[in-house]
């Protein structure tokens, strides 16, 4: 099992590889309002950091983000 982790709910963001024991590769970053700017070639260089590729990848989570209220 790969997962794919991609948090972009805040002004930071963040992406990572994990294979169900341990974290492949990650990295975060402060993305403001510019998520989208940053986040596939982030995704890219985390899978080429693991040797993996998008087709390995046979989960994905995503952060909903802080709820307020």
């Amino acid at each position: 099992m790969t997962l794919l982790a991609l948090d972009t709910s805040t002004a930071w963001a963040s992406v990572a590889l994990f294979d169900g024991r341990a974290v492949l590769a990650e990295e975060t970053w402060h993305a403001q309002r510019r998520h989208g700017d940053a986040l596939f070639p982030a995704i890219e260089r985390i899978l080429a950091s693991a040797h993996a590729s998008l087709t390995d990848v046979d989960r994905i989570a995503v952060a909903t983000g802080p709820v307020f209220g």
